[in-house]
């Protein structure tokens, strides 16, 4: 009898046999990181007009690089994910530009390699890890085909939270008047922690991603969801003019007849239910 005890402890202790369970970490909210994003007109050397955007760029520890979505937590509304803007010259319209900011984590080394004509800013990018990616690039309008790349930048983010020059962007898209529009983050990281109880869980919103292709098309192109969303989906051109709107009821694809629209950039919007928006742009060429 002593020598089964004895065994018995002994496979308790090497962790064979396990008489309490261990507890299960479940997550409880969803913890996000946002800056604050600042873009400014300035016309003959006043500011015009001016923008504060929240934008959300970690969800639980991790990039949110590769989306973007919107998050309305008591009447504020965050931008997840890659920020987008596009700018139309004025007044003759020749050209358009669209900036763009992502937050990246990956080693300089490795970044260089992928994008070898990419610009690195900050005091120590060889041993960078943690950057603000700007780009801006511009097309012709309209017609939205591809003219140059205006701005193509890594920014060093350092330990502190601070991120080189404040991912400084920058576009000028009128000289008569001189007008400019340029885009600035707040060194501050904030944190916004969203509960997951019950409720929370059933009106949490939605994360679409939507790839559209044929892109560029001409007679019809498809977009594709990476879930089945109900909402709606408008198709607008580059001066937000409805074109084409459609309800969606739990689908994962729509097929868009093209046919009868010219050549040119459309903006394709995809709202759900929740109020979360997700844009992306297609070219027509006929």
């Amino acid at each position: 009898m002593k020598g089964i005890f004895v065994k018995f402890v002994f496979l308790l202790t090497a962790g064979i046999i396990a008489l309490t369970p261990k507890p299960l970490n479940a997550q409880t909210t969803d913890e996000y990181e946002w800056r604050y994003l600042s873009a400014v007109i300035d016309t003959n050397g006043a500011m015009e007009s001016y923008e504060l955007i929240r934008w959300a760029f970690k969800k639980n520890g991790e990039p949110i690089n590769d989306t973007t979505y919107t998050l309305n937590v008591a009447g504020t509304t965050y931008v997840c994910g890659v920020y987008a803007d596009t700018v139309i010259s004025e007044p003759d319209s020749d050209f358009a530009w669209v900036v763009t900011y992502k937050y990246v984590e990956e080693p300089y080394d490795s970044l260089q390699t992928k994008y070898p004509t990419a610009t690195f800013r900050g005091d120590s990018v060889t041993t960078g890890t943690k950057w603000v990616y700007v780009t801006n690039i511009e097309y012709t309008y309209p017609g939205f085909s591809y003219w140059g790349t205006m701005q193509d930048v890594y920014y060093q983010q350092y330990e502190d939270g601070s991120v080189h020059d404040n991912a400084w962007g920058w576009v000028g898209y009128s000289s008569s008047p001189s007008k400019e529009k340029c885009y600035m983050i707040d060194n501050t990281v904030y944190y916004l922690s969203i509960p997951l109880n019950i409720q929370e869980r059933i009106n949490k919103p939605q994360t679409v991603d939507l790839k559209i292709y044929p892109n560029p098309a001409n007679v019809y192109f498809n977009i594709e969801l990476n879930d089945k969303v109900k909402g709606k989906l408008t198709v607008y051109d580059l001066e937000s003019r409805v074109i084409d709107k459609k309800i969606i009821t739990g689908k994962t694809s729509v097929r868009i007849d093209a046919s009868g629209l010219s050549s040119g950039g459309y903006i394709i919007v995809v709202e759900t239910q929740d109020g979360t928006k997700v844009s992306k742009r297609i070219v027509l060429v006929k």
